[in-house]
């Protein structure tokens, strides 16, 4: 409703000053409690990781599709990609 005047209900904050010496990024957010619970940012923040980490090109492509072309998004390829990079193959929570 606000648009750019949106107050931010998430964010977060990328170290990689380990990165070439150890292989991590530590990551740490913000976020406002009135708006999203920490579950749900730890959700996001797992998502971000997913599609923006990636070393996979196939998984990349489909994010920049997403922004540049959303009228040429296909939800059904994010399906297919995340069960071809082994993501979609991993057990629900609470199951054995």
């Amino acid at each position: 409703m606000q648009g750019e005047h949106a107050p931010s209900q998430l964010i977060l904050y990328h170290y990689p000053d380990l990165k070439d010496e150890k292989g991590v990024v530590l990551m740490t957010a913000e976020l406002d409690p009135k708006f999203i619970t920490v579950h749900q940012a730890q959700c996001l923040a797992n998502q971000v990781q997913l599609f923006y980490g990636t070393q996979r090109q196939e998984t990349f492509r489909l994010v920049e599709t997403f922004n540049h072309h959303p009228a040429a998004f296909k939800h059904m390829s994010l399906i297919a990609e995340l069960e071809q990079s082994g993501l979609g193959s991993t057990a629900a929570p609470g199951g054995s």
